[in-house]
């Protein structure tokens, strides 16, 4: 029986906590999270741990570590790295984050020979989650089964805020899905996620949730390597699944765009060839597959001049992913609504870079247009304000040129003027309608 090891992910940016949070003191004595995990792992039988890092954080991680674990575990260091990708692939442009858990894992493959179970750095697991899976390891369980330690939800949430968690359904002891909830809120003995600001379901209690601690046998880690390989090359999608390389499309001729959906679309297509699809009806489905509504969606154009819809866009980090759908310099953004608090200072410095003009407007228009302006200064994109959406719109016409688009993607919530952010963008699509038919003399 070989013994297991165990890979703790600390590579994380730690860039909304405002520092490397994986070793931020949080006991009495000033341990850090993962003293806790690694006193945890070492009684349930764990011998060898690999620390997931970016290099520059290594020395300072080290630091803290190894004198944690000497004479207990064996500690090992590997780096994740954007770059740290297939032969062949080339990181795909404006990327500057790696990429998930399976990236993170394959950056061990040089130091791992035997199976291993996989937790964050910066999460509590309690004992009993590591002798369970180290039992499962230790088992003599087939080469094809794999696990991962589940937790009610109502265990994982907190009064301080919302978090991200792995939605689980499974059958007789096996899991059939997983789905990401990323803005999940304790609600009395359960909790409730949103994916827009707006809208909450309900989940209760007792749901199934995943906090990203699994457990592999040694041969998953070969999968890892040979599997992570869907990515762009020269503007196509490319997929490489067990030594074969499909071409399926160019990133243009996709009818969603941004890099979220182009990354969308990479990853269905290595899933869907996966499980057996025929590249033929993979390629035209990826080719014909429409936006939802109100999710950069076209919704006209006038005198060379496209509309684009993405009033569900309720957040800065959704705008953000939008502006990258489009030419540089070619965007007149419509940002504002009922002003959410949030900070601005990124989402206005990549608007800065990417748009040609930004209309603000609604509740939150003075202090948008505030931000705007410091970020943009006086040689960047020209900013105006606009009391109401209809206003916004007629203001973003004005400034757009042949070859722009204007996009609604608020960045902000709807309930200063509409019901809800479809209300807000159906009204945004029936006012576009009516100044194409109004300068094409049909009202």
């Amino acid at each position: 029986m070989q013994q297991p090891s165990l890979i703790i992910m600390a590579a994380g940016l730690g860039s909304r906590f405002g520092g490397l949070k994986q070793i931020e003191p949080v006991g009495d004595r000033g341990e850090i999270i993962m003293d806790y995990s690694l006193y945890d792992a070492w009684r349930a039988g764990f011998r060898k741990v690999v620390f997931v890092v970016k290099e520059e954080n290594e020395r300072d991680l080290r630091a803290i570590v190894e004198p944690h674990v000497a004479g207990r575990m064996e500690a090992v260091f590997a780096h994740q790295s954007l770059d740290d990708i297939p032969a062949g692939f080339a990181v795909p442009e404006g990327r500057v984050k790696p990429w998930g858990t399976a990236h993170a894992v394959r950056s061990c493959r040089n130091v791992i020979r035997e199976p291993f179970a996989v937790i964050n750095a910066d999460d509590f697991y309690g004992p009993t989650a590591f002798q369970v899976l180290y039992d499962f390891l230790t088992s003599g369980s087939p080469e094809t089964e794999n696990a991962m330690v589940g937790y009610r939800l109502r265990n994982t949430v907190t009064e301080n805020g919302s978090v991200a968690r792995g939605i689980c359904e499974e059958a007789g002891g096996y899991m059939t899905s997983i789905t990401e909830r990323t803005r999940v809120e304790k609600r009395g003995d359960g909790a409730a996620f949103t994916e827009d600001g707006e809208h909450w379901t309900s989940l209760p209690g007792d749901t199934l949730v995943s906090m990203d601690f699994w457990g592999f046998h040694e041969g998953m880690m070969e999968a890892f390597d040979a599997r992570f390989a869907a990515f762009l090359r020269d503007d196509l999608l490319v997929v490489r699944l067990d030594g074969v390389e499909h071409e399926l499309c160019g990133i243009f001729d996709l009818v969603l765009r941004g890099e979220h959906n182009v990354q969308n679309a990479l990853a269905a297509s290595a899933l869907a060839l996966e499980v057996g699809a025929e590249e033929a009806a993979l390629v035209e489905a990826l080719t014909s597959f429409q936006a939802l509504e109100h999710r950069i969606e076209p919704c006209g154009e006038l005198d060379g001049v496209r509309f684009i819809n993405d009033s569900k866009a309720t957040n800065t980090d959704s705008v953000e992913k939008a502006l990258t759908a489009f030419e540089p310099g070619t965007v007149v953004l419509l940002l504002g609504g009922k002003d959410k608090g949030t900070d601005l200072t990124t989402l206005m410095e990549a608007a800065a870079k990417t748009c040609h003009a930004i209309v603000c407007f609604g509740a939150a228009g003075p202090r948008m247009e505030e931000a705007a302006r410091a970020a943009c200064g006086e040689d960047g994109p020209q900013v105006v304000s606009a009391a109401h959406l209809e206003e916004a719109l007629d203001a973003g016409i004005e400034l757009a040129r042949p070859g722009d688009v204007v996009l609604l993607s608020p960045a902000c919530a709807s309930f200063d003027e509409f019901t809800s952010f479809e209300h807000r963008g159906r009204v945004f699509k029936r006012l576009v309608a009516d100044r194409i038919a109004e300068a094409k003399g049909l009202r």
